[in-house]
Order: structure tokens, then C-alpha cells, then sequence
């Protein structure tokens, strides 16, 4: 399984992808939130043979564009409270660039069963319409 990790900012996010907490598949590198950018990252991700889990942080609407191409995709996704991960181990996900020991929270994360998938916000309305 690849555990891929987003930092997620204003019109750009950095992802790195790991097969263990010490083993990095793809070193960071920044997306930005246009067409471009998203089919450089599906290009990336889909290289990888095996599972990919994506866990990234809910922040305020920033995520939703990058969380909804890699979900329509057919990737795992998971969008969390950016204080559980920063609490782990009490890290900070803006030192990613330089540090990749700060990407050991999303290998733990990505055990079966400790998060839930992402749902497309527009498939929660519909719903909480009905």
C-alpha cells in the first residue's frame, strides 16, 4: 500500500507518496489546483502498482478541488481535522518541504479501519437533501 500524504495550501498543495515511514516513493512536490496540475498528479499516482490511500487536511475549502479530482479518479481519500495531525506527535505539516519524518502521522493513518473516505460534497447534499 502507498500512503500519500497533501499538504494542502491556497492554489497549491505538496504531496509526497511512501510505501512505509521510511520509505519515500515520490519526493514532495507542489501541485497547483488547475487542470494542469491535477493531471500532473494522476499521472504521478498512477505509476504506483498497488494500492494508494490519500490523506490530506480539511482546510477550510482549499482541499476540496484536489480531494474531489483524486476521489472522481477512484482513489482512497481521506480529508482530516489538520489538528489530529498536527497533534500526533505534535508536528507540523508546513515543514514537509524539508522534513519527511513529518509524513510518519499519514503512514499511521492510513491503517484500515482509523479513517473514513472522503464523500464528494456534492453527493453529501444530494443526500442530506433527500
Amino acid at each position: 500500500m502507498y500512503a500519500v500524504g497533501v499538504d494542502i495550501s491556497d492554489g497549491w498543495s505538496t504531496v509526497a507518496v511512501l510505501r512505509s515511514k521510511t520509505d519515500i516513493v515520490i519526493r514532495p512536490f507542489n501541485v497547483t489546483h488547475n487542470s494542469q496540475g491535477f493531471a500532473h498528479l494522476l499521472e504521478k499516482l498512477g505509476t504506483l502498482d498497488g494500492e494508494v490511500r490519500v490523506v490530506m487536511e480539511h482546510t477550510g475549502n482549499y482541499y476540496e478541488s484536489i480531494a474531489n479530482v483524486l476521489h472522481e479518479s477512484g482513489s482512497w481519500v481521506s480529508a482530516v481535522n489538520p489538528l489530529l495531525i498536527k497533534n500526533y506527535g505534535d508536528n507540523s505539516l508546513h515543514s514537509v518541504k524539508i522534513d519527511k519524518t513529518v509524513l510518519n502521522p499519514f503512514t499511521t493513518f492510513m491503517k484500515p479501519g482509523i479513517l473514513s473516505s472522503f464523500m464528494c460534497l456534492d453527493v453529501l447534499h444530494t443526500s442530506c437533501d433527500s
